[in-house]
């Protein structure tokens, strides 16, 4: 019960953000949500998939790969994701939807 109180105080943040205007904040806010949806996918595809700790492992393994790459390549990309250990362990965490969220985070911070 406790955990619908919290998600409900967040919502309640989230929307005073949103109409009060502060603009970091609301990125913040944002970028939890990203990660929580990102991270809900991953656990319903892993728990549908078959083989459920491959399917993690597997998918850690592509999401450290891709940030590898993007990072690799940041001077014809023009995306500049640093690596430390925040983007590290979110991309082996969560995979590449979270390398997919530090690519959109990263255009919205440079728009």
């Amino acid at each position: 019960m406790g955990g619908v109180f919290k998600f409900l105080a967040f919502f309640k943040n989230l929307i005073i953000t949103i109409i009060l205007g502060d603009f970091m904040t609301f990125f913040k806010y944002g970028a939890i949500i990203l990660l929580a949806v990102f991270a809900l996918t991953l656990l319903i595809l892993a728990v549908l998939s078959r083989k459920p700790i491959r399917f993690l492992l597997f998918n850690s393994f592509i999401g450290v790969c891709l940030l590898l790459i993007l990072y690799l390549m940041r001077k014809f990309t023009g995306l500049n994701i640093a690596l430390n250990p925040y983007t590290v362990s979110a991309s082996a965490i969560l995979g590449a939807p979270a390398v997919l969220g530090l690519m959109i985070l990263n255009f919205l911070i440079l728009m």
